[in-house]
């Protein structure tokens, strides 16, 4: 006999929902149930949607390169969600393939995905610049180059339109926002309540982060490993009233 499991006990028959995995890092929010039958979490729909981020670094994540190897050798490290409440780990790997994805809140009710993202800063955090810039790869349109401008403080960044950074002496904020997209009819196909968005790629964010010189000269520093990477940084998850 043929079984049809259930729904989550949250979604109805024809409402709109998000089906991930089984990871934590898709518990998106409250609305987000974890299905026995189909051992992966269900959210209701609303206005979230599925995004990927691929992550270049260069030397560790390169574009355009695939790396096979074993799992403990590609596993480089985690991205997790975080404020709004969350304050577990609700994590999945980072490895040395670019690409991750997961559940993204919509930016003013426009198609914009977007989250924010941040870094743990393993030097010496006073004395940390940062320059930070976005373009589109196919067009130099000056709505989509901008240098991010420093924020008043992560809150701000949350709330911003994607263009500002905030660094509180130990983690990096950026709002990430893909400007190629404005919420037109034709970047998407729409059918009984579902959207279909059609993929923009080559949208970038670069971050430099620079240290002076002087301060390697004058004190003594944890040093990278040989391909100048640092390892077994500590978790630190940032603050769930965000």
């Amino acid at each position: 006999m043929l079984m049809r499991p259930e729904l989550p006990k949250q979604i109805k028959p024809g409402q709109p929902a998000l089906v991930g995995s089984i990871e934590l890092w898709w518990k998106f929010d409250n609305t987000c149930e974890y299905n026995q039958d189909w051992t992966c979490f269900v959210c209701e729909k609303g206005d979230k949607e599925i995004a990927n981020i691929q992550f270049y670094v260069p030397g560790l994540i390169d574009e355009g390169v695939l790396v096979y190897d074993d799992f403990d050798k590609l596993n480089v490290g985690s991205i997790a969600l975080f404020g709004s409440g969350v304050n577990d780990n609700r994590s999945t790997v980072v490895t040395r393939n670019p690409g991750v994805t997961g559940v993204v809140q919509k930016y003013e009710n426009l198609v914009r995905s977007s989250c924010i993202w941040s870094t743990y800063i393993p030097f010496n955090p006073t004395l940390t610049t940062f320059e930070i810039k976005c373009y589109y790869g196919w067009n130099n349109g000056i709505n989509y180059n901008h240098t991010f401008s420093l924020a008043n403080s992560a809150a701000d960044v949350r709330v911003g339109n994607g263009t500002k950074y905030y660094f509180d002496g130990d983690t990096l904020y950026i709002k990430l926002i893909n400007l190629e997209l404005g919420g037109y009819p034709w970047e998407y196909y729409e059918r009984d309540g579902v959207k279909l968005y059609i993929i923009h790629t080559q949208f970038f964010i670069t971050i430099n982060a620079y240290l002076d010189e002087d301060y390697y000269t004058y004190n003594t520093v944890k040093q990278p490993n040989q391909g100048g990477f640092y390892e077994n940084l500590p978790y630190k998850l940032p603050s769930s009233t965000l």
